[in-house]
């Protein structure tokens, strides 16, 4: 919402009338997911890792959604400026990068200038997957918390249907709140 607000502002000089307030629905989407205890969910393989099983009924899916989330805002929060995370979160990449990195330290009085580029080149291309899998695994945890966008998701109504039906559709406008944003 701040581009929007910014953009109004920018905009305010030019208009003639009084932008319209913008307005937010809230579903409770994930809430009312919960009381389909007979629906399995399937989770997608990236989502799989937080969770203690691949398919959950939903209500322990909500359950677990939750402690996941608060997981991952504070091993985000932990990464922020940490380098140490990486012999974590990758410990075999870890050690052979060291192990490369000893190795070559053993040559570099013979060639101060120039490390071995077979050595190297092995310690660069773990270096590069450290990174990748670092990034992926940020992603994952971004992605994670980002599922409450469901919340406020507009187009609900074929979601709804596959999951409960017209029923399960009908408690969830029932259930909408409508705010300013």
């Amino acid at each position: 919402m701040p581009t929007a607000r910014h953009l109004e502002k920018l905009l305010e000089p030019h208009l003639r009338l009084a932008p319209a307030p913008v307005l937010r629905v809230r579903f409770r989407f994930l809430d009312a997911f919960a009381s389909l205890e007979k629906i399995p969910v399937q989770l997608p393989a990236w989502l799989a890792p937080f969770f203690t099983t691949d398919i959950l009924p939903a209500p322990q899916f909500l359950a677990q959604l939750r402690d996941a989330q608060r997981d991952a805002r504070a091993t985000l929060e932990t990464l922020r400026g940490n380098p140490a995370h990486l012999q974590t979160l990758t410990p075999q990449l870890t050690d052979a990068i060291a192990a490369l990195q000893a190795e070559r330290a053993q040559f570099r009085p013979q060639s101060p200038l120039r490390p071995p580029s077979a050595l190297w080149q092995q310690q660069k291309s773990l270096i590069q997957q450290q990174a990748r899998a670092q990034l992926e695994h940020i992603a994952n945890l971004t992605h994670l918390l980002s599922l409450d966008y469901w919340d406020s998701r507009g187009a609900i109504l074929p979601h709804a249907l596959a999951l409960g039906g017209e029923t399960f559709y009908n408690a969830l406008l029932a259930r909408a709140e409508i705010f300013n944003e």
